[in-house]
């Protein structure tokens, strides 16, 4: 027999893919559940009242809420897999930035999480509907629980660390750590990932559906509970 052998990719279990999964989710809540507690020492720090300390916050919530329409593009354009990545990656990058102690970095690193959190919500939905389809709720119910134990640690640690680390911004920046960690090791297990031939369409968006409409607002009010 004549022809080239193809040579086809490794495959990667379900879970490999769930824990990858997992390790995103930690992530997803972290980066900004660790500022409330810091709030007093950010405003003691920069000079500013508790409302503008609180618009940081409400900030990065409107660009986590933004975030899902460019991740359905984005990931219809790129891949979700891959987009998930580049997502996870602005948590990182938004974190160190918040590293720099003042009000610019502190606002701009804070609009960047929001942000990047939003676009790998909506990402990784699509992601565990592609791969983990027979197991949706059972990966569902895990990623949430993750986002939840991501948040409760980063609460709890977040004074502790800006005492050991010393500051409230290192504190911050600690959380970039992770997140890194967590976006390389996706890329690797992406990597492995065989790539569709051909991207997908990108779908309308159901504006004249009502219940999409209720669907839409649920998760958004959802969004507000960080």
């Amino acid at each position: 027999m004549s022809g080239t052998p193809t040579l086809a990719r490794p495959r990667v279990s379900a879970a490999a893919l769930l824990l990858g999964l997992l390790a995103l989710a930690l992530n997803l809540r972290a980066a900004l559940a660790g500022y409330p507690p810091l709030l007093e020492g950010v405003r003691s720090a920069l000079g500013f009242s508790a409302g503008a300390a609180g618009l940081v916050q409400t900030g990065a919530v409107l660009m986590m809420a933004a975030g899902p329409f460019a991740g359905s593009a984005v990931g219809s354009r790129f891949g979700r897999e891959r987009a998930l990545v580049a997502a996870v990656g602005l948590v990182a990058l938004g974190s160190a930035l918040r590293g720099i102690a003042a009000l610019g970095p502190l606002v701009a690193g804070s609009l960047v999480v929001g942000f990047g959190i939003g676009v790998a919500g909506v990402l990784l939905t699509g992601v565990v509907k592609e791969h983990l389809a027979s197991r949706a709720g059972a990966v569902t119910g895990g990623y949430v629980v993750a986002m939840a134990v991501g948040s409760t640690l980063s609460s709890a640690l977040a004074v502790p660390l800006a005492v050991v680390l010393g500051g409230w911004s290192l504190s911050l920046a600690a959380w970039a750590v992770p997140a890194a960690i967590a976006a390389a090791a996706w890329a690797g297990i992406v990597r492995r990932l065989p790539r569709a031939a051909e991207a997908e369409p990108r779908a309308a968006l159901p504006w004249r559906d009502g219940f999409a409409r209720l669907a839409a607002v649920h998760q958004a009010a959802a969004s507000l509970l960080v």
